[in-house]
């Protein structure tokens, strides 16, 4: 069964390291796990998406999750940007978490959200210990937590080693550590049916292809009547049977060059060969290159 994250926030916010907590944590759970942000232009404040993948299988999905399963909104001025589209693929099974001061219940007749929604201001936990709306530890925090899955040990140590890997000070590394404990133990006041099972999990079929032959597929440009310039040449052909021999030479040489060279490069060359019987005939016989 995989577990599928999705996390939307603002560029600054920390949603690309809440992914990478999440992923870590789990990978100490010994999940097979992934973790992958994707936004455009890298701007403070710019609508963006993470995702995180976590399963006690290999994983062969990739690319972004269209329907998430714990559905992470970090910012609820992104509620109504329909640009961010943040309840795209959401379903009954979903729990989408907002950031906010609202209940969950004015969420979901505001917005008609599907699924079940659980509403906790990670801001004001952040303010209040961190001294900054800085999200990443206690956004992960409360995904860690409504997984069912990862322990209080394991986000503890993959809060300090994904803050460390961005050079955080030691005092900034432990109050995030204790702002995402904080967010830890409150979900289940905020949700406490957490723990229940979210989504059984469709079975993904692996198909065996045998071995094609790439030229079945592939067109052939020597092939009869394949491009225009073919019908061109025997039109041509036809007309300039009862010519000199210095005609037939040219377009005897330039059909030697289709099928030495192509079509692309004998039709600049047929352009010039015209240019050259006109010289010797007076007339081009209707080429039309």
């Amino acid at each position: 069964m995989i577990k599928r994250v999705r996390f939307h926030g603002r560029g600054g916010q920390g949603m690309k390291t809440a992914s990478r907590i999440v992923g870590t944590a789990s990978f100490l759970e010994e999940f097979f796990v992934q973790d992958c942000p994707l936004y455009g232009a890298e701007r403070r404040g710019a609508p963006m998406v993470a995702f995180t993948r976590l399963s006690k299988e290999p994983i062969f999905e990739r690319g972004i999750i269209t329907s998430p399963d714990i559905n992470m909104i970090a910012d609820e001025t992104l509620l109504g940007d329909k640009s961010a589209n943040v309840f795209q693929g959401t379903w009954e099974g979903t729990i989408t978490i907002v950031n906010t001061h609202y209940p969950a219940s004015h969420v979901r007749n505001v917005y008609g959200v599907v699924g079940e929604i659980v509403t906790l201001d990670i801001t004001e936990i952040a303010l209040n210990v961190i001294g900054e709306s800085v999200l990443s530890s206690t956004a992960a925090a409360v995904v860690c937590k409504l997984t069912g899955m990862i322990t209080e040990s394991s986000l503890e140590k993959a809060v300090i080693k994904e803050l460390s890997s961005i050079n955080l000070k030691k005092e900034l590394i432990e109050k995030n550590l204790q702002a995402a404990l904080t967010c830890f133990d409150r979900i289940p006041e905020t949700h406490p049916h957490y723990f229940e099972p979210i989504k059984e999990d469709k079975m993904d079929e692996i198909v065996k292809l045998e071995y094609a032959d790439p030229r079945i597929g592939t067109p052939s440009v020597y092939a009869k009547r394949n491009t225009r310039f073919d019908s061109y040449c025997v039109d041509t052909w036809a007309q300039c049977k009862q010519s000199s021999n210095i005609f037939r030479y040219y377009v005897t040489d330039s059909f030697k060059i289709l099928e030495r060279r192509g079509p692309e490069i004998a039709l600049r060359s047929m352009a010039w060969w015209t240019f050259r019987i006109k010289s010797f005939t007076g007339n081009t016989f209707g080429w039309c290159i």
